[in-house]
């Protein structure tokens, strides 16, 4: 969305823009375990680092995508992980959000889709406690390591 500048938000106050901006909305916030302190912080869009605007509202992420200008709708977002040559890393993260790994891990809300890789390619998806195994994956015997059958 082109925003030219006042407030945006809900309510038109939560966040202040000085300049005309072109901002994005990312459907996940604190309802999807993204940390409040993910404001000021960054996301990974088409490989590049991203500012992240205000505050994080309950379902939603504003992002400033003046970094990004060919972003589009429909386009991943990562908290964490890596988009081309760019990284979020844990330790990153968990310094961002001044958490421990623990705590980092449970508070991530059980209904939250898992992605499990294996040479960098995804063989799983979790969702809840369920696992749905992809192109014949299966987790190994002793169930901590994954192979491809």
């Amino acid at each position: 969305k082109e925003v030219i500048g006042g407030r945006f938000g809900p309510g038109g106050a939560h966040i202040r823009l000085e300049k005309p901006r072109r901002v994005g909305v990312l459907a996940g916030g604190l309802s999807d375990g993204v940390s409040l302190h993910q404001a000021g912080g960054s996301v990974l869009i088409r490989g590049k680092r991203v500012p992240v605007l205000g505050p994080v509202f309950l379902e939603h992420t504003s992002v400033d995508l003046d970094a990004c200008p060919e972003a589009a709708a429909g386009d991943e977002a990562l908290i964490l992980g890596r988009q081309g040559h760019e990284e979020i890393g844990l330790e990153e993260l968990l310094q961002r959000w001044n958490r421990t790994l623990e705590e980092f891990w449970t508070a991530l809300p059980a209904g939250l889709t898992r992605v499990y890789f294996e040479n960098g390619a995804p063989v799983a998806v979790g969702r809840g406690e369920q696992v749905e195994w992809l192109e014949r994956a299966a987790p190994s015997e002793n169930g901590k390591t994954l192979r491809r059958m």
